[in-house]
């Protein structure tokens, strides 16, 4: 899914729609809340840090697993989350939330610096 040039804000409710609406389809339904949650908490970082264009793409690895991205133009990484969060800060989870929910994450750099892929894993072991 492209979410625009430059993506609208409203590309975050779009995505977390199509990640509600695809896995319900693909019948992988334990899945769809934390899905949803980290589609949003992706493609939020991608529209507010990253540049056009940003591109959700969402797969099934096998029965019960899901494999996500959300890759975006633009300049550096996302900094990865502190094992310890600051809960007096307001802002800055999005990410620890990600680490939180899904089996696998992690970024890719694009070539020649000027985009990432921010891509997971989610099983339903999750979820338990």
């Amino acid at each position: 899914m492209l979410l625009g040039h430059p993506p609208p804000p409203q590309s975050v409710a779009k995505a977390r729609a199509l990640t509600r609406r695809t896995l319900t389809e693909w019948g992988m339904i334990p899945l769809l809340d934390a899905a949803e949650l980290v589609v949003s908490e992706l493609v939020t970082n991608a529209v507010r840090y990253g540049a056009a264009p940003v591109v959700l793409m969402l797969g099934v690895i096998s029965p019960g697993a899901l494999a996500g991205s959300v890759a975006a133009g633009g300049p550096g990484l996302p900094r990865l989350p502190p094992d310890e969060p600051d809960l007096d800060a307001t802002g800055g989870r999005g990410l620890a939330i990600v680490r939180d929910l899904v089996t696998r994450w992690g970024v890719w750099p694009d070539s020649g610096g000027i985009g990432r892929t921010v891509w997971f894993t989610l099983t339903a072991e999750n979820e338990s």
